[in-house]
């Protein structure tokens, strides 16, 4: 609109400018021609008026003889009787007068108004013998004049004797030019009126003139706007197609390449390794640490901010070396970097990628220092040279990353190429496993520190793979990445769950039995109904299950983890907190869900003995959970004097090693049968 509104005023401006000067012109014009018409006609009048003298005298000459000459007041009267009654009717209206020529007749030429500038032009007509006459218009006392000047040429002899004799010498010869008739008229009224006609008419040319600019500009106008509509459709829609190609290859969010222009580029530079075109090709994959913290605790805006900050330091690191950065969603980026020299420092990447990220950021009145775990790979290291190949390896160094802690990278070697195969022989292994009951519950038994009794059982899981126990810290992770975890879970609850219940109704003590969930458990859509569906199916009473849970299960999804955990409360089941102590935010969980149980890790429980902050640390959680009404169980129980300590602080529950290694179902169901539980557990000690 601001363009339409500008040529609107600019074709404005140029209408009245136009109009003024077509105004101007036409009355110029007019003025001009009407004037030529005037001075025309007054000439050709006044040189009527000569001619027929002219005539008149020759005509008085033949019939009296060339001796005889026309007497001069003869001439001027009629000259005089042509002014009056022609000139004075004529369409010009002008008036015209002739010089009074006082004198000797036949001498008029000799009494000539002395005018300097007539004098100038008879003498000069004299000089160049010239019969054309001269036309003039001057301004006289307020009148415009028009002055026609005639010659008078010698065209006889007894013309030229006559003056000759009257001048007293041989002046002229036949052919001279001896005067001047001056004829002047008056045009003053004339040029008067044709102003007025002039002035008259330019107004009403000037108001048509303008009209028709005025229609000529709205078509303009309207013309204008049709086209600049056209344009803003066209850029509009040029704009939305660039939009829509820039996401089909970018991230909305930080502006960095997608995934999918992340692998044709990727592709792009495998081909140019294989031309010798680059020397190897590097990529570095990247995953924020506690990010969903971050959007937990400050809102997404804060969590958006980060992500846009984390795209420009890693792009700051990758452009110097050619490289490209991309987002593959939530927190996860990855960088791709193809070096032409042979002796590129890895390391040295790494390091500058985890130190971009570890800088402090300041959002609102908040300062976050963000940290982030990095996988790295080469093309040169890996076996095979697909995309596929070199994903996996950089994830492996990825994952190792996470696990030797956090700021921190990692780079694919022989090590972790071992480990990388030994994990890919488990993965596959896994669901033979389950499927085969490969993977088997044990019981941990929970004594009770006052009594000495065993109060309950926590179900772990055991898995025998040729001939050798793989360690639950290394198949769980794999089940929960493989989402297999769900399956194992339950599996272990359901028979676990068979066994405490076959034992209860069998007689035996009734004792709890804790069952471990992942998240990942947790926040499926038939959580509740599985869990009710293993308690129906086994006969265990719901009293007698205690779900643990980590901190994880309420980062991952509050809301839902919450309705789902009341629910099961709701039915006579009981929830436990697990491995209290190792999070960032345990204490805000605990106040606000109502959990019966808290375990804290073994890592407070390891040097309770001999650091005294630890010990201090464990007084004053445990007073404060039991002022809550919350069972306080530790973990990792080794010595008798961790057990006294743990008992002085007022620990109600404890379990480890002290008391009893993890047990088959048949032993845990013989230990339950003894009637002395805690002399049979202190005897499976060592």
């Amino acid at each position: 609109m601001k363009v339409i509104t500008l040529v609107w005023l600019n074709e404005i401006r140029l209408r009245v400018v136009v109009c003024m000067l077509c105004a101007i012109a036409v009355g110029a014009v007019y003025f001009l021609a009407y004037n030529y018409k005037v001075t025309n006609s007054e000439m050709s009048q006044r040189q009527q008026l000569i001619d027929m003298t002219n005539a008149f005298t020759s005509a008085f000459a033949v019939h009296r003889g060339e001796e005889n000459l026309v007497p001069a007041t003869f001439r001027r009267i009629g000259i005089q009787e042509f002014t009056d009654n022609v000139i004075s009717n004529a369409d010009v209206r002008a008036t015209a007068s002739t010089m009074r020529m006082p004198g000797t007749p036949g001498l008029e030429l000799t009494t000539v108004e002395q005018d300097p500038r007539i004098l100038s032009i008879i003498a000069n007509m004299a000089q160049t013998r010239s019969s054309a006459s001269h036309n003039e218009h001057l301004w006289i006392d307020g009148q415009f004049i028009g002055r026609t000047i005639v010659p008078s040429i010698a065209s006889s002899e007894s013309c030229v004797a006559c003056h000759n004799e009257a001048l007293g010498g041989n002046v002229y010869e036949v052919g001279d030019v001896m005067g001047a008739f001056v004829v002047e008229t008056d045009l003053t009224s004339a040029v008067t009126q044709s102003a007025a006609y002039a002035i008259g008419t330019a107004p009403i040319v000037g108001i048509l003139v303008f009209g028709l600019i005025t229609l000529q500009a709205r078509r303009s106008a309207r013309t204008v706007t049709a086209l600049q509509r056209q344009v803003s459709a066209e850029q509009k829609q040029r704009r939305a197609e660039e939009r829509a190609k820039f996401l089909a290859s970018h991230d909305s969010l930080t502006g960095s390449a997608n995934r999918s222009m992340f692998y044709d580029h990727l592709d792009r530079n495998i081909s140019q390794m294989e031309t010798g075109e680059v020397a190897d090709v590097i990529i570095a994959l990247i995953d924020l640490d506690d990010f969903k913290l971050i959007n937990d605790s400050m809102g997404h805006d804060a969590g958006d901010a980060v992500l846009v900050t984390i795209a420009t330091r890693l792009r700051k690191v990758a452009d110097p070396l050619g490289g490209l950065v991309a987002r593959f969603g939530g927190d996860e980026f990855a960088v791709v970097v193809a070096p032409k020299q042979t002796d590129f420092d890895v390391e040295k990447l790494g390091q500058q990628l985890v130190d971009s990220i570890h800088q402090e950021f300041q959002f609102g009145t908040s300062v976050l220092r963000p940290g982030c775990s990095v996988g790295i790979a080469s093309l040169s290291q890996v076996d095979g040279s697909d995309i596929p190949a070199l994903m996996k390896s950089a994830d492996t160094a990825l994952y190792a990353a996470k696990n030797a802690g956090k700021s921190r990278y990692q780079t694919f070697d022989e090590t972790l190429r071992t480990k990388m195969g030994r994990k890919l022989e488990l993965l596959t292994a896994l669901p033979v496993a389950l499927g085969e009951s490969g993977i088997r519950p044990v019981l941990q038994p929970k004594v009770d520190l006052k009594s000495g009794e065993i109060v309950g059982f926590e179900a772990l899981a055991r898995w025998n793979h040729l001939g050798k126990e793989i360690p639950r810290t290394e198949f769980i992770p794999l089940a929960e990445e493989c989402h297999m975890i769900e399956q194992l879970d339950f599996q272990i609850m359901r028979q676990s769950a068979a066994a405490i219940a076959e034992a209860s109704r069998s007689g035996q003590k009734s004792v709890m039995l804790s069952a471990n969930v992942s998240a990942l458990d947790v926040h499926t859509s038939d959580f509740v109904e599985q869990v009710q569906d293993v308690l129906l199916v086994t006969g265990l009473s719901p009293s007698q299950l205690t779900l643990e849970i980590t901190e994880n299960v309420f980062m991952q999804n509050w809301k839902k983890a919450r309705k789902s955990l009341t629910a099961l409360r709701a039915a006579g089941v009981s929830v436990a907190l697990d491995d209290f102590g190792t999070g960032y935010s345990s204490l805000s969980y605990v106040l606000e869900f109502p959990f019966d149980e808290i375990k804290i890790d073994r890592s407070l429980a390891k040097d309770v003995t001999r650091i005294e902050q630890n010990k201090d640390m464990l007084l004053h959680l445990t007073r404060m959970f039991h002022d809550l009404d919350k069972t306080v169980t530790i973990e990792g129980v080794e010595t008798e004097e961790q057990m006294l300590l743990l008992m002085e602080i007022g620990v109600q529950v404890a379990q480890g090693y002290f008391f009893s290694k993890p047990l088959e179902l048949e032993e845990a169901r013989e230990l339950l049968r003894s009637t002395d539980t805690g002399a049979a557990l202190k005897s499976r000690v060592g």
